[in-house]
């Protein structure tokens, strides 16, 4: 009768031993882990705070620039001999192309290759298969009732980019002083060369922040007003 309460009485003293064995792990675990981050923490905060910033403007820091058309040239009666008007490029991102898969829209695809003046397989070459590229010019200085008919057809990653086309309305007769610009815009013959950095002009620029949505939350520099020159 005396037997079995001892050997409860000595159960009940084996349990707390095993109990605090259990507890002082968990603290050491958590003990730990809590000192690695305030580790981890002060290493950022005092020896290598340059790093956040760096990687924080890597994410939301944006620089927005204006085109600036090429100046214009004119005589010394005032007539224009070389023009600018604006135009615009179509662009694509691959990564975008191939992620949303834009070919697979037969419709869409195929009829932005006829727009183009290539056949689908010749467009998706020129776009390319590498997801790391994320720019290649499709068509340059495109006139805008074919701009307006690729922006209808809302094909995942192609974009538009603004940018100017040179006009010489004396045509032939000026041809050999004023010279020509290629399709970058710039300069190659003539006054058009001799003159390229006073035509150029200054763009103007806006230094601001983004958020993950892409909203401006903070300007960090002014809006610059674009430059346009004047050549006479």
């Amino acid at each position: 009768m005396t037997a079995k309460p001892r050997k409860s009485q000595a159960k009940a003293r084996q349990y707390p031993s095993v109990i605090s064995w259990r507890f002082a792990f968990v603290m050491v675990m958590l003990t730990s882990v809590f000192a690695a981050l305030l580790g981890r923490a002060a290493w950022l905060q005092v020896v290598e705070p340059e790093m956040l910033v760096t990687q924080g403007d890597r994410r939301s820091l944006r620089v927005e620039a204006d085109t600036v058309m090429r100046g214009m040239v004119f005589d010394r009666h005032g007539e224009a001999l070389a023009v600018s008007v604006p135009v615009e490029a179509i662009w694509a991102d691959p990564k975008i192309v191939i992620e949303r898969n834009a070919p697979g829209d037969e419709r869409r695809w195929h009829a932005l290759a006829d727009i183009m003046q290539m056949t689908p397989q010749q467009l998706l070459s020129r776009v390319g298969d590498d997801p790391k590229r994320r720019f290649v010019y499709l068509q340059r200085q495109v006139n805008p009732a074919v701009v307006d008919y690729v922006k209808k057809l809302k094909v995942p990653g192609i974009y538009f980019r603004q940018e100017s086309k040179r006009y010489y309305p004396a045509g032939e007769v000026t041809a050999q002083l004023i010279g020509f610009t290629n399709v970058d815009d710039v300069g190659v013959e003539g006054i058009e060369k001799r003159f390229n950095d006073l035509l150029t002009g200054t763009a103007g620029r806006k230094v601001f922040r983004k958020d993950a949505k892409g909203r401006e939350i903070e300007v960090l520099s002014g809006r610059m007003p674009p430059r346009r020159p004047i050549c006479s």
